[in-house]
Parts: structure tokens; sequence; C-alpha cells
């Protein structure tokens, strides 16, 4: 990141927001923020046992609330909390198998969550940006059979 980025970010009046910080690009973006200096707080469901984020022992690390962004009434809790300057949203069901099986589930998480914490951003005056990022694969299928 280069020195004038992290100057900008680091003279933010509130911290930036990381969704989905206890996934593992979740983890790695809040280890970068704090090591660059940057105040960063993050909201995600509770993190898996076997996740980095557990195996680096990242709880209570940075200020951080383990909700569901599929309820409204949480997520506006949180930003009302935290009053971030930035958000950079990757709370997401990222597991296309996982879609498969649980469309209902996947659907309600990455559109339903999505549109609660852009709703709740827009109405609060502290959010002067969100960033919505997408670690998704796309790619065409060459039949390959792997």
């Amino acid at each position: 990141m280069n020195s004038s980025l992290s100057q900008t970010l680091r003279a933010l009046p509130g911290p930036i927001l990381v969704t989905g910080h206890t996934g593992f690009k979740g983890t790695w973006l809040t280890i970068l923020l704090e090591r660059l200096d940057i105040p960063v707080v993050g909201i995600s469901l509770t993190p898996e046992a076997d996740s980095l984020y557990s195996m680096l022992e990242r709880t209570g690390k940075i200020e951080e609330d383990f909700i569901d962004i599929r309820k409204l009434e949480d997520v506006q809790s949180s930003i009302e909390r935290f009053k971030p300057s930035a958000v950079l949203h990757m709370a997401a069901q990222p597991l296309v198998l996982e879609s498969y099986l649980s469309p209902l589930s996947t659907f309600q998480i990455n559109v339903i969550g999505t549109a609660n914490l852009l709703h709740t951003c827009l109405q609060t005056a502290s959010v002067q940006s969100i960033g919505v990022i997408t670690t998704d694969k796309v790619y065409r299928n060459h039949e390959l059979n792997r």
C-alpha cells in the first residue's frame, strides 16, 4: 500500500469496518490494516474452530461484533456502535457447492445481507465510502473434468 494512501486512511475520523473479518481474506486484511496503524473494526459470524482467524488467536485483537448480516437490527447496531468512515464488505457465503445445497440461505446471506449493510451505511453520516468485494471464482468450464 503506498504511503499516501495509508496516511489518508489513518487520518479518517472513524475506523475501517471489515465485514467477514473472520474469513481467510478478512483475517489477512485486518492484520494488514493493523500493521499499517489504520484503525479497523470487524463484523462477522462467529469464527469456525479450524479457521485462520482461530488458529492465529485473533479474537479480541480488534473491536468486533459477531453478528448475522441477515439481521438488519444487528447490522444497524454494529454500524452505530463503530461509526466507521469506510466499509470493506466481504461477508458472504462463497462456496459454490454449499450454494447448491442451501440456495435460499446463500441468497439471503449474499443478497439480503449486502442490502442490509448498504441500507444502513447509506443512512449513517460517518460512512464516507463502501467497497463491496467478492473473491468468488468466475471461470469457463472447458469440460476437462478438473
